[in-house]
């Protein structure tokens, strides 16, 4: 892999950089994971936690593409899992073969860093499954990746044998660093181009910035794998909180107006569905504090649509009544 690719992309302080590393806690799976790409249907994913809130490279929470990272261990290798939402999942036409550079086309970047004092090992995997070897030249041929292109997403697995980045069985309570990058390339619906977790201030390569990566060697249940997560995203959760609790304040603007628009037959299927997702979220942002990220990332995700159909109905439904009422 292309090493200049790593040169600095932007000069911008990053707010979210923490005065201590972020922590990812990782457990040995109930169930190893099939390496077939389709991570959310695998049984072997549902007691490993996973963490959301990935940033912009150089400043804030994306709020166009986001993803989900997962990692998991066993006595041979590592195993890691990725989610990357992807609204133009159906223009995804990846090219790459093993061993191309997959940084030129939609795909994630793992830098693992077992020994603090050495040199980071870069894994990519393009979304059509292909690896490339970056720093710390990882022997990509011991590793197996496969990925799958859904209808909003691409999902991938990446298996790492402790071999191919020359060491050994982490013991339990070890701890090494790690980063979880994303490259987005097909940007028909938007999308920020460079993003992570957790937050990297001017390029990938910036093992200072990495998470901690902690072996247990405990395995856990669903119930306590969602608690880690919210625990992993908690910053992230509290920006999405604040959005749904802003949005929520304004409903009683537009329900009115949807009511009165519902008594009419030719905006009563529209106002009433309007009015239901305007409920939805004075619901979601009672329990806001509490929310799983993901269900709060949805509610945010209409906001916009959402805010938007609404004044036009509204308005349209207005000058409706002005030329009845004439």
């Amino acid at each position: 892999m292309n090493k200049k690719r790593f040169a600095i992309l932007a000069l911008a302080t990053l707010p979210l950089l923490a005065a201590e590393p972020l922590t990812y806690s990782c457990h040995r799976p109930a169930v190893a994971p099939v390496i077939d790409g389709k991570v959310t249907a695998d049984p072997g994913w549902r007691g490993i936690p996973g963490v959301t809130g990935f940033c912009k490279l150089g400043s804030d929470y994306t709020m166009a593409k986001q993803s989900i990272a997962m990692v998991c261990w066993g006595d041979e290798a590592l195993t890691i899992a990725m989610v990357c939402e992807e609204p133009d999942a159906a223009k995804l036409k990846p090219v790459i073969k093993d061993g191309g550079q997959t940084w030129t086309e939609d795909s994630v970047e793992i830098f693992i860093q077992p020994d603090p004092k050495s040199s980071p090992f870069q894994i990519g995997v393009t979304c059509g499954g292909a690896k490339g070897a970056g720093v710390g030249s990882p022997d990509i041929a011991k590793c197996q990746a496969a990925a799958f292109i859904d209808k909003n997403t691409y999902e991938l697995e990446l298996r790492i044998p402790y071999a191919a980045l020359g060491t050994t069985k982490p013991a339990d309570s070890a701890t090494w660093r790690i980063a979880f990058c994303r490259n987005t390339w097909t940007t028909d619906s938007g999308g920020d181009k460079f993003t992570s977790w957790p937050p990297l201030q001017s390029r990938f390569l910036e093992p200072e910035n990495f998470s901690l990566l902690v072996f247990h060697s405990s395995k856990l249940s669903a119930a306590e794998a969602k608690r880690l997560d919210m625990v992993a995203s908690a910053g992230y959760r509290r920006v999405l909180s604040a959005k749904v609790r802003a949005a929520a304040a304004k409903s009683d603007e537009f329900l009115a107006d949807l009511a009165a628009a519902e008594a009419d037959k030719r905006f009563a299927a529209k106002a009433g569905t309007l009015a239901g997702q305007w409920r939805d979220i004075r619901e979601i942002a009672k329990r806001a504090d509490s929310a799983d990220p993901i269900a709060l990332r949805a509610s945010v995700r209409t906001l916009n649509t959402l805010v938007a159909d609404s004044h036009t109905l509204k308005y349209t439904y207005l000058m409706e009544k002005l030329f009845d009422d004439e």
